[in-house]
């Protein structure tokens, strides 16, 4: 394709053999199995100069689109590679999760302004469940141990504070702060569809010095009001997650200052990208 588009711009056979450090007897060669194949003839041969035919001027123009085309394809590639194009999907939870991620947003739209995210909001349970069946790139969550151990490690982003959200009526609502050993033989809801996050908060208890806690089944998070709405059940998230403006709920903080988890990414390892590999680095260094 090449030898037959610089034989065109010159339309001599011996200056364009000469510019392809090819014999004319080679060049001319090489078009004729071009016309041999397609059937017709692309040039006119002359004693001196040669003239492209309408199906020879047919063929220049198209052999100019396609490597034109090639060109901009090993560009494309390249650029993909680099993580300067491309497409992530990336969950995050709803409750604070953009919070944490807004920072390194900022900062990979502005040095990747070439790949295109793709962001949802997701309860805990949906982001594992998609990133072990490749629908996600990454998800911000909580850190789940088991993930990581899958091949999906964990980069921490931020952090959120953790709260206890209850029933006015509870009888550890009045202090400005929770003390954890407070916590001690509570009732304690956990969420049927998130055992990943309700393991995050039993270590959390248990880190604290609780050793004891009843738990009350709760179907998932965004029903944890029916849970706690006896006076004596106590939902341990985060300061992030809402509560009815009646008053019929409270957040309130736990530990003085309060206690806070780490939050981050959880990605696919296995094949990433250049630019996932670029987008975990912005959301790591915009903590």
């Amino acid at each position: 394709m090449a030898e037959y588009l610089k034989l065109c711009e010159s339309m001599n056979f011996t200056r364009a053999a000469r510019e392809l450090h090819l014999s004319q007897s080679a060049l001319s060669k090489h078009v004729s199995q071009i016309e041999d194949e397609l059937g017709a003839a692309l040039i006119l041969r002359s004693t001196h100069d040669a003239v492209l035919t309408p199906e020879g001027e047919l063929v220049r123009e198209r052999l100019e689109s396609i490597l034109g085309d090639f060109d901009r394809l090993v560009r494309d590639v390249g650029e993909m590679q680099a993580g300067m194009t491309g497409r992530l999907r990336v969950g995050f939870v709803y409750y604070g999760g953009m919070e944490c991620m807004r920072p390194g947003l900022a900062r990979f739209a502005e040095a990747r302004p070439g790949v295109s995210l793709d962001l949802v909001s997701l309860q805990p349970h949906d982001i594992i469940e998609r990133l072990r069946s490749g629908e996600l790139d990454a998800g911000l969550l909580m850190e789940v141990p088991a993930l990581a151990s899958e091949g999906f490690p964990f980069v921490p982003v931020g952090s959120r504070k953790l709260a206890a959200i209850m029933a006015a009526g509870n009888p550890l609502v009045g202090e400005d702060a929770i003390d954890p050993a407070s916590l001690e033989g509570a009732r304690i809801a956990v969420l049927d569809a998130d055992e990943e996050y309700n393991d995050a908060m039993r270590s959390f208890l248990a880190n604290v010095g609780v050793s004891t806690w009843e738990e009350v089944r709760c179907p998932q998070i965004d029903l944890y009001p029916l849970a706690v709405a006896d006076s004596d059940v106590v939902f341990p998230g985060t300061a992030d997650m809402p509560v009815p403006a009646d008053g019929s709920l409270v957040s309130v903080p736990v530990g003085d200052p309060p206690f806070t988890i780490p939050v981050g990414l959880h990605y696919r390892m296995d094949g990433a990208s250049g630019a996932l590999v670029a987008f975990v680095g912005a959301l790591r260094s915009g903590q």
